[in-house]
């Protein structure tokens, strides 16, 4: 405190010397410096989870309805048809890769009696796709079953 009330009392030939150093204002600079820095590295952040939850969100929605309509089948229309069913679905909006118009999802689709006398058989739905990040990956399962009254 008594340097700031010297320095702003001190008088030579007749000049006031109060005020900020050079290097005072160097040192506010500098901190103002890394605080935008800080923001930028936030907002970039933000900027990329938002995209990682728009494609998340669009590949459990695909997932989700390619097994609602394999519960809509007959049961016995679903068992004639095991195997792997593998599709490309492209979503346009959706940036994945950089520089990319459009996200392409890879959905798998795997139909898996259980036993010939089970009534239940198994639907895996495999979602892929490729973000600005890597490779990503969603996998759903569900039991059908075919119950009698």
């Amino acid at each position: 405190m008594t340097i700031l009330k010297y320095r702003r009392n001190c008088k030579i030939q007749g000049k006031n010397l109060s005020g900020f150093t050079l290097v005072e204002v160097l040192v506010c600079f500098i901190l103002i410096a890394v605080g935008c820095l800080a923001l930028t590295r936030l907002q970039s952040t933000s900027m990329g989870g938002g995209s990682l939850a728009d494609n998340l969100t669009a590949a459990s929605f695909l997932a989700e309805t390619q097994l609602e309509r394999m519960r809509c089948l007959n049961f016995d229309e679903l068992n004639s048809r095991p195997g792997t069913l593998e599709e490309t679905i492209t979503r346009e909006g959706l940036e994945c890769a950089k520089g990319s118009a459009g996200c392409n999802f890879t959905r798998t689709t795997t139909i898996t009696p259980r036993k010939p006398t089970s009534r239940s058989t198994m639907v895996t739905v495999r979602m892929n796709w490729v973000d600005a990040l890597g490779p990503r990956s969603l996998v759903y399962e569900a039991s059908v079953s075919n119950i009698s009254f």
